[in-house]
């Protein structure tokens, strides 16, 4: 505690509450009425929140001042992107789990494997357990919505 006891958290927004002004962040609850807002507060968005736990508590944090992380907007990458390995695939359904999240697509989700552009169903067919992905798009609690799924060039060459 005593004075410099600030901190600086980051992570993504669940359990949003704008009529009490709090949401959840990892085990940790944000009261955000008296901080400074910079973007628009969303369930599943990216934030960096600077505050101190309130008077007593272990769990509640009173911001001073929370930034909603723009989600590539402007082209900027690395705001939502998932990489590692596949652990769960369904390919007729369409989705997969990566690092815990879930990866679902949609129409305009774009592939590319081996650093080319593929078609949807060569994604599907390649992909499996164990492949190594990358995802792009928007993280919404734990599942993610893709733009852009790119399998990694770890497989296919039998070195």
């Amino acid at each position: 505690g005593g004075p410099g006891s600030g901190m600086g958290l980051r992570g993504l927004v669940l359990n949003l509450n704008t009529t009490a002004k709090t949401f959840s962040l990892m085990s940790l609850t944000v009261n955000y009425a008296q901080a400074t807002v910079v973007g628009t507060l969303a369930e599943g968005a990216m934030v960096e929140v600077e505050g101190s736990l309130a008077s007593g508590s272990t769990t509640t944090v009173n911001a001073t001042r929370v930034e909603v992380e723009s989600m590539g907007m402007g082209g900027g990458m690395g705001s939502g992107n998932l990489m590692g390995s596949v652990t769960s695939v369904n390919a007729s359904g369409q989705t997969l789990v990566l690092n815990g999240f879930t990866i679902s697509v949609t129409s305009g989700t774009t592939y590319a494997s081996q650093g080319a552009s593929v078609a949807a169903a060569s994604f599907w067919g390649a992909v499996k357990v164990g492949s190594k992905v990358e995802a792009y798009g928007t993280p919404s609690g734990s599942t993610l919505v893709a733009t852009r799924l790119v399998l990694g060039g770890m497989g296919g060459g039998g070195m």
